[in-house]
Parts: structure tokens; sequence; C-alpha cells
């Protein structure tokens, strides 16, 4: 019901008017008094308005300030205008227009007469009403009172315009009378209630801001009423009314937020309808920016609103639906706490896009852009996807519908993101709806496709950060730059399919929720906030903790991602490993698979990172050796770089980017930024140090020139013993003998035995020499099989392997019987092999010898109890000296260097191995007196009088001298089977393939210069040459075989299993005749070096499927050299040791195809192979890091290589025993790509001359060819194939074939 103060306002705001409209419709009758009475009423209308200003103020708020303020003023002047009301009523109804006008005059004069009693106590309580708080309280309010107050500023706001002159001031009135009626109407619209307004905080809040700026509005009227009237100067007040239109308009954040939470409040209390308020706002905006459209909201014509916007542009309606959605979430939303940044930003966004509408939309001249659109898609999405994760139920009726019904009307094809978020949405709601996804799952997903979203959001707003220049006077900009990087680190977590748990799934929202929020949060503090000195110092109070919340979380999720033991890296070899590492991500990164695309960036980084430390440790040849921040930084650094290969590796292999492995790759890259700092702020300090070091450590670089290093063959033995053993072997008695020679490791029996073997005079002496290496680990038929190949028996050896034991045996008989014979037996180690041979050995009375050496005199006996073993001695000082001297010094010396080179020489007690070791390191240090002393005192500093231990000691010398690359060459000799020639080819294709080798020139050049010298120090042996002079085989002492393998188990270099160790220990070790498959080993056995080398039976090391998530290297070694007739799967390999950059299988049998898989082990650069295969797959150019190829073929059969060998660019070795063909269509040769890097092939097949051309000249840089030219039998000449575009060939093995065509 309507108040009486409501009633008496419509009393006199009806006789005014009347008053007005008999006025203008009398004009000429009373043009005289026209413009004095308009006056008159003018003044009597805008004080109207005053006074029902001043009534509903002291009705609406009973604070005793504002009672203090107003006092008695409202009724005074309640009951002065009731009076004038009346006596306007009764000049209106007395019709003093036109009939007496002066009479209205004196009515209207004496109620101007009664105003001014009050305008100086009005103005007065307007100025201080205008400073003070009001409280209102909606309960209380009078409804239509409350409605004619804003009604009376509309009023006031139209009376000053029509008595103004100034065309600026005009137009901010008519601006601010307008805004003042559609706020009524938007008013009206709702807060349709019978009985009053509802009682809500927010309702008061709302009311209490539009009653304030009411009061200003009419402070600022009378202010510029009165002016006019009396004439006073007028000041400017443009400003002021500009500051009161923007608290009326929402497009500041906090008069938004003010109707906003009005909306709320109504939402709430109505139970909706929020899509009508929603609307109502937005006519409201609408209403202010267009004309048209705002005479259509003051008439209620909704649907037409509607029309018309849809008419103008399908865009601005659909901008408008997505509004609407944005809106009826505010209003629906209850208002979060204060903790609660998730929907405080989701809110925040949802107004500054409102600030932007009401800014700029709709007009025909308008047209928002795409990222306005984006905006609005974005926040739709983010909105609909953490309601759906928070609910019980996802995919709840209509949710996603109404989802689908903006993104669809929206543009939301300009934004790739929006774009992919909507088709997963919409795949995966129907999905779940015909039950093909469960919800599980479905949660997986769409939690995927929100932190895509928040991390989106969260990097603009970095970006924008990063742009604003006041920002930047006090955030710095590598502070921002680490957020980007947590950002970019959380995006390829959720950027893959992997996340298949769900507690990994809520610590990675988690996390990504709290970065992104607080990011958006801050971006939106310098958008919308006045930059003061207290925002500054609060804004880079939450960037810090913005910081710390990033570092909090990434632990957490550390703990979630796998780990790998530091501690079986291997320890040597750390600088050369990091060159390696460098090169091969520098490849990688050249290559660029799929697989990285997503950690590129971080690849990039990591490889610069590397690049930048190895620079550092250009010149420090060993940095762990005396100076612990150089042994910290250099350990560091290379467990850092190990554990890189690991993770890109693992990423490369194709299994997709796991998000656990890119958090990784992140630590390991904040662990290198480390590294580096640390670096960077001891620079000097470790550079001092470093080219000390340097400078102290010449000697111990490998010579720069690779060319072949001199081999000194010369064997230094004592003479009489030579001639002792000689005699024995010659003569004596005339039945097969046995002659023994034994001593301590070191002593040089071996070396006796095979100056003793290769005399001339013995050698003219017996028909038949052979060698053959016993060893701790004796095996039948190994020995057997090393006999017979030194014998060379025409038409065997082809054949041999394939034979049984007890038929070796006969045919070993049959060749040495009636003949005499010298068979040399090296390293026994018991009686066995000598009981196992002799029965092969005939004893035909002709003079056949045996010459056995042993380090256990009780075997010499047991052989032949009542020989007289020759039982070598040690050197004497004289001796020791003498070998030294001539291993060393060619020339002669000064005394100093004399004296000290005796010293050492009789420290070494009379060993010479150990001699030969020490000469080795005095070879590759400068003839100089305090070196040479250096190395005395090293050898003097251990008190062992023992000579075993003497020489391990100087062993330990000799290794500590070498530079870091020779030392993993050396300690990989420790692989090889003991007491057997080691190919030099294989060995230094191995070096390479294992990183060993780097260098600008030939690897294979630098490689052999790494052999040569270490044959240089006397660690290595050579056994065989090669015809144009090289090494074809080399070997290592055994003891140094010991001192290698087990220093290289130490140093976690390599793991050499054998069938002493479990769980092969207890197997039979026969590997010959047929196998049974009836048993598996339960459980694969696992290993965790990062070189496994298995000296095991075959069927052994395929059954127990042996297993490694980090093995680089497997390498298997047969125990028993037979034959491998027998298949064996070992399709387990590419599942078990996916990260194999070397791969060596050549001596067992893997079938008749490829084993299934191998095409998966992309890290492979070398690998050997041996089976009844015919052909090599198409899927081997997969392996696109190939460097060497070996094909073993055991077939007599041709081996087809496919035409996509010709991609695999970095193969620099292919060689297949069997012939070699391509299958290609000529057309095809011509524009195949070009082998550059390769360097070797065989065994290639030409077939007269066919293709011969097209095939070499795509091979420039061939260096070895071997190939079978085949010829017809029919054809008229013999054309010998061209090989002038092989301009670097070196050696060419060429077998010539004549065929005859069928």
């Amino acid at each position: 019901m309507a108040s009486s103060s409501s009633s008496s306002f419509d009393v006199l705001e009806s006789a005014i008017n009347e008053l007005d409209q008999q006025l203008r419709s009398n004009v000429l009758q009373i043009s005289g008094w026209f413009s004095l009475l308009n006056n008159h009423l003018h003044d009597l209308h805008f004080f109207a308005y005053l006074r029902t200003i001043l009534i509903c103020i002291h009705k609406s708020s009973d604070t005793d300030e504002v009672a203090k303020i107003l006092g008695s003023l409202p009724v005074k002047v309640e009951a002065a205008f009731q009076e004038i009301a009346r006596d306007l009523n009764v000049a209106s109804q007395k019709k003093y227009i036109p009939e007496c006008p002066s009479k209205l005059h004196d009515v209207l004069h004496q109620s101007r007469v009664k105003v001014k009693l009050f305008k100086h106590q009005i103005e007065e309580a307007l100025g201080h009403l205008s400073g003070c708080s009001l409280v209102l309280h909606s309960a209380s309010l009078d409804y239509a009172l409350w409605f004619n107050f804003i009604f009376s500023i509309e009023g006031m706001l139209h009376e000053i315009s029509s008595v103004t002159d100034s065309i600026e001031e005009q137009k901010t009135i008519g601006l601010l009378k307008r805004d003042m009626k559609h706020l009524q109407h938007f008013l009206h619209g709702v807060l349709d209630f019978e009985y009053g307004f509802p009682s809500d905080p927010k309702v008061n809040s709302f009311l209490t801001h539009l009653t304030s700026v009411a009061v200003c509005i009419a402070n600022w009227s009378l202010q510029y009423w009165i002016i006019k009237r009396d004439s006073i100067e007028k000041k400017s007040s443009i400003v002021q009314l500009q500051d009161l239109l923007r608290r009326i308009y929402p497009t500041t954040p906090e008069v938004l937020e003010l109707n906003l939470n009005f909306l709320r409040a109504l939402n709430k209390i109505c139970n909706g309808p929020d899509e009508y308020f929603a609307e109502s706002f937005l006519f409201f905006l609408l209403a202010i920016r267009d004309p048209y459209l705002g005479n259509l909201f003051v008439e209620e014509r909704r649907d037409d609103i509607l029309m018309e916007l849809s008419s103008k542009s399908n865009q601005q309606y659909n901008i408008f639906i997505g509004l609407r959605s944005l809106i009826i979430y505010c209003i629906s939303t209850n208002e979060p706490e204060e903790h609660n940044e998730d929907v405080q930003i989701i809110l925040y966004e949802i107004k500054a896009l409102l600030i932007e509408a009401g800014l700029f939309f709709p007009s025909e001249s308008d047209h928002p852009s795409s990222e306005w659109q984006e905006k609005i898609c974005l926040l739709q999405s983010e909105i609909f996807l953490k309601q759906q994760l928070k609910g019980s139920t996802i995919f709840v009726e209509g949710q996603f519908e109404d989802l689908k019904e903006v993104l669809t009307n929206l543009n939301y094809q300009s934004s790739a993101l929006i774009v992919e978020v909507y088709r997963e949405i919409s795949s995966l709601y129907q999905s779940v709806r015909q039950n093909g996804t469960t919800e599980a799952k479905a949660r997986i997903s769409l939690f995927t496709l929100l932190s895509r979203i928040l991390l989106f959001k969260a990097n603009s707003s970095c970006m924008e950060l990063l742009k604003d220049s006041e920002c930047s006077t006090f955030l710095k900009k590598d502070h921002i730059q680490t957020l980007l990087e947590g950002l970019k680190w959380f995006a390829t977590c959720v950027t893959n399919d992997q996340l298949d748990n769900p507690e990994n799934v809520e610590l990675i929202l988690t996390g990504i929720e709290a970065v992104s929020t607080r990011v958006r949060c801050l971006h939106h503090t310098f958008l919308h906030d006045r930059i003061t000195e207290e925002m500054i110092n609060k804004t880079i109070l939450s960037f810090s903790e913005l910081l710390d919340n990033l570092m909090l979380i990434k632990p957490e999720l550390r703990k979630v991602h796998p780990q790998i033991q530091r501690s079986n890296f291997p320890k040597i070899c750390g600088m050369g490993f990091i060159d390696d590492l460098i090169g091969s991500t520098q490849e990688l990164l050249k290559h660029d698979p799929d697989s990285i695309a997503l950690v590129k960036h971080q690849i990039e980084e990591i490889h610069s990172g590397l690049t930048f430390l190895r620079s550092f440790f250009m010149d420090i040849t060993e940095p762990s050796e005396g100076h612990d921040a150089l042994k910290d930084l250099g350990t560091s650094i290379t467990d850092v770089a190990y554990e890189v290969e690991y993770v890109i590796d693992f990423i490369e292999v194709g299994t997709g980017i796991n998000w656990k492995h890119v958090l990784w790759l992140y630590d390991l890259l904040e662990e290198i930024r480390l590294i580096k700092m640390m670096v960077t702020n001891s620079y000097e300090k470790l550079t001092c140090y470093a080219m000390t070091q340097s400078a102290n450590q010449i000697s111990r670089q490998i010579v720069s020139q690779f060319g072949m290093t001199e081999i000194n063959e010369e064997v230094v033995v004592l003479n009489d013993q030579a001639e002792n053993v000689i005699v024995r072997l010659m003569r004596g008695t005339l039945q097969r003998d046995v002659v023994s020679i034994v001593g301590m490791p070191g002593i040089g029996k071996t070396t006796l035995a095979k100056k003793v073997y290769n005399d001339p005079n013995v050698a003219y002496h017996f028909h038949i020499r052979a060698w053959c290496s016993v060893s701790q680990g004796y095996q039948k038929r190994n020995v057997l099989l090393d006999i017979l190949g030194n014998i060379s028996i025409s038409g065997l050896m082809d054949n041999m392997h394939h034979m049984r034991i007890e038929d070796l045996e006969v045919k070993l008989y049959q060749h040495l019987k009636q003949k005499r014979y010298l068979i040399v037996m090296d390293d026994v180690w018991g009686t066995e092999s000598w009981s196992d041979l002799q029965s092969s050995l005939p004893n035909d009375g002709n003079g056949s010898r045996i010459l056995i050496t042993s380090r256990l005199h009780d075997v010499a006996l047991k052989v032949k109890p009542d020989s007289d073993p020759l039982c070598l001695r040690l050197l004497s000082e004289d001796e020791s000296w003498k070998l030294l001297r001539m291993k060393i010094l060619h020339g002669g010396c000064s005394e100093e260097l004399q004296e000290v080179g005796k010293k050492i020489a009789k420290r070494c007690e009379g060993l010479p191995l150990a001699i030969v070791a020490v000469a080795g390191l005095l070879a590759r240090t400068e003839k100089n007196q305090d070196r040479w002393e250096r190395i005395a005192e090293s050898l003097s500093s251990k008190i062992n009088d023992d000579p075993q231990s003497r020489c391990k000691d100087i062993l330990q010398l000799s290794y500590n001298h070498l530079p870091d690359r020779l030392k993993a060459c050396f300690l990989y000799m420790g692989a090889f089977v003991i007491d057997k020639d080691i190919p030099v080819r294989k060995l230094t294709r191995l070096w390479i393939a294992e990183g060993f080798i780097q260098g600008t020139k030939s690897l294979e050049d630098i490689a052999e210069a790494y052999l040569m010298d270490l044959i240089g120090r006397n660690l290595v042996m050579l056994s065989k040459r090669r015809s144009m002079g090289g090494v074809k085989t080399c070997r290592v002492h055994d003891i140094l075989h010991d001192f290698c393998v087990a220093k290289a188990t130490e140093e976690n270099f390599l793991q050499l299993i054998t069938r002493y160790d479990e769980p092969y220990a207890m197997s039979d070790d026969s590997d010959y005749g047929a196998d049974s498959y009836d048993y598996y080993h339960p459980n694969p056995v696992t290993y965790e070096r990062h070189r496994l080398f298995f000296c095991l039976n075959r069927k052994h090391f395929v059954k127990s499927r042996p297993s490694s998530s980090c093995a680089r290297s497997l390498i298997l070694f047969p125990t028993c050299d037979t034959y491998p007739r027998h298949p064996y799967d070992i399709s387990f390999i590419a599942h078990h040791f996916k990260l194999l950059r070397v791969l060596d299988l050549e001596n067992i049998n893997m079938g008749v195809c490829f084993p299934t898989g191998i095409e998966l082990l992309i890290q492979l650069t070398y690998l050997a192979v041996s089976g009844d295969i015919d052909s090599v797959p198409q899927s081997i150019a997969d392996l696109w890091k190939l460097e060497t190829l070996i094909v073993k073929g055991l077939k007599d059969e041709k081996i087809i290589l496919p035409d996509t060998i010709w991609c695999m660019v970095k193969l620099r070795h292919i060689v297949v025993n069997n012939h070699v063909i391509f299958i290609s269509q000529d057309d095809k040769l011509g524009v195949s790509s070009q082998l550059d890097n390769l360097v070797t092939f065989s065994t290639l097949s030409f077939s007269s001359g066919k293709d011969t051309g097209m095939i070499l000249q795509r091979l420039p840089n061939l260096r070895k060819l071997g190939c079978i030219f085949m010829e017809s039998r029919d054809s008229l000449s013999v054309k010998f194939p061209e090989l002038d575009t092989l301009t670097r060939l070196e050696s060419l093995k060429m077998v010539y074939i004549e065929v005859t065509e069928s």
C-alpha cells in the first residue's frame, strides 16, 4: 500500500502538472505572463523533487547521523508543501489561467517564498548527506516512495537540462537522466513485489549505493539551480557529472559487483528465475548503449529487443546468449568464501567481460573480436568442466546441451583450443551415454581438458604481465619466466593419455588449479586496481607465495615420478659421456621426431646447458682428482647427464609422453640450471685450478696425431731360460713328453712360451704346431676347436663347428697321427684339461711335445709327476733396469734420470709384467727427473713386498694416469673372453657405438689410435697383424683382464654375467644337442648396470629372459663355441631392454627372420645378429640412429637388403657374411638417398655390372669393400666393375664367379 508521503507527492505533482498544462494551453492569451509563471512553476517543481528526496531519506535511514543532519526539516518541508499543494489545487480549480494570471502569480510567488525559507537548510542538509554514510534497510522502505525518489532525481535533471546553456552539460546531463530512467525500469522489472522490498543485506547495499548517488545528484542539482538563479559565477561541473555517471552505470568493478550481488540476492529469495534476472541486467546494459533498444526497454518489449539484436547481427545475438549464460552462473552461484580463489577468479573474469560488454556492446559499428568470443567460450567450458568434476554425476541432463548451445552459437572455431575441447567433450558425452566409457575414465578425460584451459589462461595472464610496464618495475621478469616454465611443465604433464591413476589426477589438478588461479588473480589485480604502494607490496607478497606454491606442488608430484638409482651409473668417462650426449641430443633435435614434440624446448635448453658446462670442463682431464669442488661438480653434472639420457630416451622410444617423465625432465633441467649457477658463481676460482691441472696433465693426453703408433714387439726374457725350454722340446726322449713352465702371474710364462713357439729352430723341428688357451673357465670343446683351428685342416674348418666333441677328438687324433707335433696349452689351472686331451694326442715315439704354462706348481707335477718343471724366477735389479731401459730409453739418458729409473725398476720387485706396465706409463710421461720422481714416490707410498700385490699397485697407477676416454676403452677389454684374441674391427666399432670415440676426423682412425696408445702403454697386447700392417687381433694379459673386470665392476662401468653367477650357477652348461623348451625361468632376471655382457650358454640366456630398464649395451659371448644351429626366440629382448644402444647377438641363431620388435629399439647404434635369414625387413629403417649393421647368415644363400636401407644415413658399417643383393627398380635407384657416412660394406653382390655404377656412386666415402662379381659364362667379354667413384677406397676384397644362364 502507498504511504501518505507518496500520496502527498502525487497530489503535489498532479497540481503542478495541471497548472503547467493550463499554462502551455493558453500561451497566446497570457503571453505577457508566460515566462514569469513558467519560471515559478519550474522552481516549485524542482523543490518538490528535493522535498521528495528528503522525505525518502528521512523515512529510509534511521541512523543517528542522518537524524541529526535532517532534524525536523523533513516535517517542516512536508507541511509547507502540503499547503502549497492545496493552494495550487485551488488555483487550478478556479481557472486562474487564462482568466486571472495575476492571481496565479501571487499564489506561485507566495509558494516560492515558503520554499525559500528552507532553501539554505535544504542546501546544508544535502551537503552533509552527500558526505555521510547512508544505511538503508530494504524491509522498512516504502516501495512507491522510493521509486518516486528515483523519479524525482530524473525530474531534477530534466529541470536542469531545460535551463542550461552549455551543450556539453546538456549532453552529460542527458546521459545521466537517461541512465536514471533505464535504472528505474530495470528495478521495476526485477522488483515487481506487491508488498515492498525483500529483506537482504545485498539488497540493502545496492539500494544504499543508489540512494547515495541520488543524494549527490540532488546536491549537485541544487547547487547548480541556486547558482543559476542567483546569477553567481558558475563553475565547470562536467567532471562531477561524469563521476556521478560512472557511479550509476556498471562499467566499474565496484558498481558491477553491487549489481550482481543484488541480482544474486533476488534470485536466492525468489528461487529464480535466474534467466529473467540475467536478461533484465543485459537489457539494462543494451538500453544505455543503444537509444532504440533503450526505448524498447522502457516500453518493456523484451522479445522485440531480442529480435532487433538478431536482425542487426547474428554475432551480437550469439554474444548476448553467451553473456546471459555467464550472468546466470554469477547470480546462481553463492558468493564464494574469501579463500575460495577458484570460484572468485571465474567471477572476476565474467565481471571483466561484462564491463567490456557495457563499454563496447552492442552497436552496428562494433564488431566483437574473436578474442572476446574466445573468452566467453573458455569461461563457459571452464564452468561446465568444473561442474562435471565436482558433481557426484557427470553429464547431468541439460548441462551439455546448454554448453552446446552457447559454443555452437558463438564462433568458437576461431580458437583451436576451443574446437578441440568441444570436439572431445562431445565425443566423450556420446561415449558415456552409450556406456562406451566408464565414468571414472571420463572424469580423467574431463580433467585433462579443464587443465589445458586453466593453463592456457594462466599462460596468457603471464604474457600480459610481462608486457605490462608498471608490472615489470617491481616484479622481476625472471620470476614471471619461472612461472611460465612451471605452466609449461604442467601443460606437458596433462598433454598425454597416461593419467590413469585417480590419485595422480587429483594431485595434478590441485596443483594446476592453485597455480593457474593465483596467476590469473594477480593479472586481474593489475587490470582493475589502481596501482598504489600498498597494492605493490601486497602483489609482491602474493607473487612470492605463488612461486612458493609452485615449488611446494612439484615435490609432491616428484614423489610420483619414477626413480633411478644414480649409484648404478658408471663413475668414469663422465666428460666423454657428456660429449656423446650433447651430440646425440643435437642429432635428435635435428631429426625432430614427433615423440619429443612436447618437450622439444626443454631438450633444447638441456642441450644448451650441457654444452655450457662441458666447455667449463674442456681443459680438465680428470676432474675427480685433487679438488673437491671440481670433483663434486663433475660428479653432479655426469649423474644428471646419465639421468637426462635415460628420460629423453624413454620419451623417445615411442610409448608416448608420460607426464611422470616430463616432470622428471623438468626436475633435471632445474638441476642443470643450479649447477650452471654454481659454476658461474665460482668460475674464477675453479678456472684457475683447472688451468693448473691442465698444465700438469699435458703428459696424460692422448697424442693429437692419429697416425699408426710404432709397436715394439721385442720380447725381453732371460736367454738362459729360453734355451733351457728349447732343449727340452727338441732333445730327450722320443716318447710324447710334457714340458711345464710355472711361475707367478706376470712373471712372463706366456711370453717365454711364445718366444719358444716362434723360434725358427722349433718351427722347423715340428711338423705341426698348435696353440690353445685353457684358462680357468676351461671347456673341452673350445680347446679342441682352438687346436684344430691352428692346424687349419683343409676342408674341415667349415664343418667342425657342427661336430660333436667325440668327432672332434677323432679328427684331431687322425691329423696328428704319425706327425711330430708341438701343442702349447697356455694358462692351465687344473689337470682336467690334460686328462681330457691326452687320448687325442697320439704317442708315436717321434718326439712330440706338449708345452704347458701354469701359475700352479702342483698342476705341473700332477700332469707329469716325475718331471722337473721350469720355475721362472724374478728378475734381478740389473735385469729389471735393463728391461725398463730397453722399453723406454732407446738412446742415452742423464745420470739423474738413470738413478730415478733404477729406483723405479727396483720397486717393481723383479716382476716383468709390472716393469712393462710402468714402462708404458713412463713412455707417456715427459722424460724429466721431477716427473719420474713423482712416479717413484707413488710406488714407494705403498709398503708392499709381495710382487703380485706390487704389480696390482703398478697397474692401478698406470690406470690412474690414463686419459678419461682411454680408461673406458681399457676397461671395456674386460668384457671379452679371457685368453682369447679380440678382433680389432669389432672392438673399435663397439667403442664407437658406446660413445667412447669423439672427434672431427674419421672415428675409426681415432679408435685405432686409441688402441695403439693402449698397446704402447703395454696394457694391451698385439696378437696378429693385418697384411697391410695394421692390428688384426689383440688381447690383454689375464692379470690385466682381472684388473679390468674388478675395476669395471667397482666403477659400475659394466657387469659381466657368467655361469658362476646366480641363477646360472647350478645349470647344466651344455649348449650342444637338442634344446628342451619345457622349462623357463619363473621370473626374468633383472639387472641395473649400464652395460651387460653375458658369457653364458645360449639356452640359459634365453630361458632366463633377462631384463633391464636402463641397460644401454647387451652382448652375448656363448661359453660353448658350438655352431648356433638351433634357433632361439629372442623377441623378449625388444620388450625387456627398450633403451639399448648396442645389441650384439651375433653368436645366437634367431631363426629364419628378424625377431619381432627389433625395430622398436630406436636407440640402437650397433646391431649384430645371425640366423637362417634370407632378407632384412623394411622396418630396419626405423632404427634411424644405427651406425653398424652386422648380419651373419647361417645359410649359404644370398641375403636381400631392403630399399629403406638407403634412408639410414647414419650407417657407417654394413657387414653381411653372405652375399648381399638389393631388390630395387632401376628408376628408383637414382633418386634414393646416398650413404655418405658408410665406410665399410661387405659382401655386396653384383651381377654382370648391372646396377653396379648406380649403387657405388651412392657410397662416395667407402673405404673397405667386399664384393662378389658374378659374370655370365656366355658373356663375350669380361668387364671389370667400374670403381672410379670410390675415391677413398683403401681395401677391396673381390670374388669373381662365373654363372651359367638358364
